[in-house]
């Protein structure tokens, strides 16, 4: 049996996301962290902070690809 660990937990999660699915996760990641950011204030805009992380899963053999916003990160998995 295999060990449980982050690593083998984070590899598995290589297909929760379809390129819609991650593309939706982070738009409402977004506007989550713009309602926490404007609070009970109005504006005519808000900016919000993303962050890029870009990592070789040569287990996998793809690319993970998550943004990073306030602090949560949101992954896909891109296979050749």
């Amino acid at each position: 049996m295999a060990s449980l660990n982050a690593q083998y937990i984070k590899d598995h999660m290589a297909n929760i996301h379809t390129n819609d699915s991650w593309a939706r996760a982070i738009a409402e990641r977004a506007l989550a962290e713009a309602v926490t950011k404007i609070g009970t204030i109005s504006a005519d805009a808000v900016t919000i902070d993303a962050k890029f992380h870009v990592t070789a899963i040569e287990t996998k053999g793809c690319v993970r690809l998550c943004t990073e916003i306030g602090g949560v990160l949101i992954c896909t998995h891109i296979n050749l």
